[in-house]
């Protein structure tokens, strides 16, 4: 892949999403969503689009500008798009949090809907159930897992639930969450 303007941010591929034509295109190319952990100026989602055939990632385009989404996941109806990180222009103080976001389906743009704080530092992954009612966020600090339930707009509500995990793993100085998706 050509690429004519370098995007120093590093990018995360963090999901594929299956949505069959992007734009009406052929079906054998898919969006993808990128999450950054990067500079300043680069800081946001991008989109790009997924030659199934050729194997070859489109040049990425900034979807919505946002503070650190490094962790992204889609919701599975594949209308919404939840990140950990804050929503551009945020000023308050440094907590975990969830933005959530509808994604346009001819486009690809993404429009805030929310966001909440998780009650946890450090979050690093995120996880929607299996009935698709909640986000699951592990945190690495604080050690913990919180739920925030997914109202019918698709917008996150304030946290129903946390769980604080004790012990230490085998390193005592560094805590680990490991969360194992059951099926």
């Amino acid at each position: 892949m050509k690429t004519t303007k370098r995007i120093r941010a590093e990018f995360i591929l963090c999901a594929l999403m299956l949505l069959g034509a992007p734009g009406g295109r052929a079906a054998d190319k898919y969006r993808v969503y990128l999450g950054t952990a990067g500079t300043l100026e680069n800081e946001g989602v991008f989109r790009s689009v997924l030659d199934g055939r050729t194997g070859q990632l489109s040049q990425p385009e900034l979807a919505v500008a946002a503070l650190r989404p490094g962790v992204i996941t889609i919701h599975p109806a594949g209308t919404h798009l939840y990140t950990i990180g804050k929503p551009a222009g945020y000023k308050g103080p440094r907590s975990g949090s969830v933005c959530a976001y509808k994604i346009d389906r001819d486009s690809g743009s993404l429009t805030l809907l929310n966001y909440e704080e998780t009650k946890g530092q450090g979050p690093c992954y995120l996880q929607i159930d299996h009935q698709r009612r909640n986000i699951l966020v592990c945190h690495y600090m604080s050690g913990n897992i919180s739920v925030l339930p997914i109202a019918a707009d698709g917008s996150v509500r304030p946290v129903s639930c946390v769980q604080q995990h004790s012990g230490s793993s085998q390193n005592p100085i560094r805590r680990v969450i490991l969360f194992h998706r059951s099926r």
